[in-house]
């Protein structure tokens, strides 16, 4: 299982162009590690690549859960969240509401 941790404030943070190459190292240590592995990122670009990974097939959306705060969010076929929390990447829309 892929557990990714979304936290904001301390989770890691890579350019965005970069993003798409971290999240693929670490499909590839999750695959050479028996199957678990727990990360931690800041970013909205970094959840998004994860999500993205479940559309390009690299990773089975029953394979991998996003946690945030007390909310444990499934994905499905699509890269698509079930449920999305108040406070889950959300910081561009707040940025584009003050514009």
């Amino acid at each position: 299982m892929l557990r990714i941790i979304y936290d904001p404030l301390d989770g890691e943070a890579v350019a965005d162009g970069k993003a798409s190459e971290w999240v693929s190292k670490r499909l590839i240590h999750r695959l050479t590690t028996n199957g678990d592995l727990t990360v931690t990122v800041g970013t909205e670009v970094m959840i998004n690549e994860f999500r993205l990974a479940v559309v390009d097939k690299k990773i089975k959306p029953e394979e991998m859960v996003f946690i945030f705060k007390d909310h444990i969010l499934t994905i499905r076929e699509g890269g698509r969240i079930n449920k999305w929390p108040c406070g889950f990447c959300d910081t561009l829309v707040h940025q584009l509401a003050r514009m």
